[in-house]
């Protein structure tokens, strides 16, 4: 399981598709589903992608993403 501050690797995003292939940092304090059974982000994890450009930040379920050493 991830938490905040975990380094991943987008691997796959059916919701941001742009973020495939890149590095970023996990931002949620918990996993998803666990805030109320109408959390906002789906079930998916929120990555903050950096970058002059194409920063911003992806929605990604657990088996879209790789931890980064």
């Amino acid at each position: 399981m991830f938490k905040a501050g975990d380094q991943v690797e987008v691997l796959a995003s059916e919701a941001d598709p742009w973020a495939v292939g890149k590095v970023g940092k996990i931002l949620d304090d918990l996993a998803p589903g666990q805030l109320a059974p109408s959390d906002l982000t789906g079930g998916r994890w929120t990555v903050r992608i950096p970058g002059f450009l194409s920063g911003g930040s992806a929605l990604c379920y657990s088996y879209e993403l790789r931890k980064v050493a």
